[in-house]
């Protein structure tokens, strides 16, 4: 992370002793009593809690389990680097209680972190600060928690230790978004008093007032949307969605950059876009300790640096882009793989012959920062390129749908999608255009399916795609009907190592299991009051 330096710390509680040699109150421990006390000191604990985003490979960090392990698998994608790509992952997976371990490990600390800030004596506005963003990211973590587990176990309050206590059950859904809402919207009020903005900082790895209000519209959009059941967790909140989202497109801190390709070179070139990216997770380096991999899994053949190569586009992405949209289209669905590993901007690329041949070209090692800045190989797994986890057309698509599903295709509807369309043109985004605007006078379901159209196009391999289909209660149904447009498309004779077929990957066990992942099997032995979700 290039702002916000990260420091683990451990916070060791619950020393006693009824031995009078001991009753001395220790200097060289950290504990509540003697830590808390200073700026530094809090902003030590919060950067452990922000550690959580990048550390490992439990969210966001090598190999980014929220984004390719889990967020490859969709109907976007296709993937065979893990097994988890594959589906192919149980209540024993290391990967799916390494997430589960890592958040509360992060709430452990968050919750310590706020149970003694407020007697620190600081400067309020420092203090809000802080406090504000350790609300926020205990909410976020917990949100992440529910779309992947459902009902989790709420914990609030320091335990005695950071598995936390283990007779805990799991906390209704609703209570525990309820939660979120109310850790989300203090951090909202706490940071816009401090006037904590991306604009304010230059850069977007913190947690600024205008991330909270992006990150509210996503959990609102959630809470709303159907999920697996059919039925939302409170479907009034998309007026919520409508007006989190109004805050940021009516800023005139915020605006689409103009050039889309742009958004992805900036973010490989280490250069920061507070038009338009609100939020990124901070990754830096060239080792796995702190530092990004995705571009390296989520790549063409062949990439500069390297690459997986075991990552596709499907076809039904590839498919999906009109011809107006060439700039999306040639850019995230390149026609060509690198013949061989290149170390200059001259290559000897092999043409892609068939749409489910496309690798993913959003992320073009060759731009990033160690590759050009060296003029030479730049030759490593790892590098800095930030992650983004809310950008501004996503703040757009969600407005979109919210406003379509609240009132049907409004003009505010329109208005909000034809803006990301618009910008994929290179046409002004205000300015109506007969040739990219989505086409006039649909009805609300229309108008919906050409949203979710709109999110793989625009917002593709930044794995989110998933978690959409998980919202939409479609996610099961896209991957079956992923493997049948499969069975009557896919070419019959594939050039080695070009493609993946998901007829023939675990994409045919597709069940409705897979809308949330399993307890890990760990946990329930820790703790007896947990239950198992469903088919697991």
């Amino acid at each position: 992370m290039k702002r916000i330096y990260l420091i683990l710390f451990v916070i060791v509680v619950g020393l006693t002793s009824c031995k009078k040699f001991l009753d001395t109150e220790p200097t060289s421990f950290i504990t509540p009593t003697n830590f808390y006390k200073t700026q530094d000191q809090l902003q030590t604990a919060l950067n452990s809690v922000y550690n959580t985003l990048i550390n490992g490979e439990a969210l966001y960090g090598p190999p980014s389990c929220m984004f390719y392990k889990f967020g490859f698998t969709s109907d976007e994608s296709i993937a065979t680097q893990y097994p988890e790509t594959q589906l192919n992952y149980d209540a024993g997976n290391n990967t799916v209680r390494g997430m589960w371990s890592s958040m509360y490990g992060a709430i452990y600390r968050d919750n310590l972190l706020l149970a003694n800030i407020d007697a620190a004596q600081i400067d309020a506005k420092q203090k809000n600060i802080i406090k504000g963003q350790a609300l926020f990211l205990r909410g976020y973590y917990y949100y992440i928690l529910t779309i992947c587990f459902g009902d989790v176990p709420l914990i609030t309050e320091p335990t005695s230790s950071v598995t936390g206590d283990l007779s805990i059950a799991r906390t209704p859904k609703k209570q525990v978004y309820d939660q979120i809402l109310s850790d989300m919207k203090t951090a909202e009020s706490l940071l816009a008093s401090a006037n904590y903005t991306v604009k304010s900082l230059g850069y977007a790895e913190a947690v600024t007032v205008d991330a909270v209000r992006g990150i509210l519209a996503k959990v609102c959009l959630t809470m709303a949307s159907p999920g697996a059941s059919g039925t939302p967790v409170d479907a009034t909140k998309y007026q919520d969605v409508v007006d989190y989202a109004n805050k940021l497109l009516t800023s005139p801190d915020f605006a689409l950059n103009p050039d889309y390709k742009q958004i992805f070179k900036n973010l490989l070139q280490d250069k920061y876009d507070v038009k338009e990216s609100i939020w990124e997770a901070g990754l830096y380096g060239t080792t796995f300790s702190g530092g990004s991999s995705f571009t390296f899994y989520a790549s063409i053949r062949n990439s500069p640096g390297g690459s997986g190569g075991n990552s596709f586009g499907s076809k039904k992405l590839f498919d999906s882009y009109a011809k107006w949209d060439s700039v999306r289209f040639n850019w995230n669905c390149p026609g060509f793989f690198y013949t061989t590993t290149p170390t200059t901007f001259t290559a000897t690329m092999t043409p892609v012959t068939n749409g489910w041949y496309n690798q993913p070209g959003k992320w073009r090692r060759i731009y990033e920062s160690n590759f050009v800045g060296a003029g030479g190989t730049g030759q490593s797994s790892y590098n800095g390129c930030n992650m983004p986890l809310l950008r501004l057309a996503d703040v757009y698509l969600m407005k979109a749908e919210a406003e379509n599903q609240l009132n049907g295709p409004n003009q505010a509807a329109y208005d909000a999608i034809n803006a990301v369309r618009r910008r994929a043109f290179k046409v002004p985004t205000n300015t109506p255009n007969a040739v990219c605007d989505l086409l006039p006078g649909l009805s609300k379901g229309a108008f919906q399916d050409s949203l979710k159209v709109e999110r793989m196009r625009e917002l593709c391999f930044e794995g989110s795609r998933r978690w959409d289909e998980v919202r939409w209660g479609t996610y099961v149904d896209d991957l079956k009907n992923l493997v049948t447009f499969a069975n009557a498309t896919f070419p019959a004779s594939t050039p080695a190592g070009q493609s993946v077929n998901p007829t023939r990957t675990a994409y045919l066990a597709i069940s409705p299991k897979h809308f949330l992942f399993p307890i890990p099997n760990l946990e329930l032995q820790l703790n007896k009051k947990l239950t198992q979700n469903p088919g697991w």
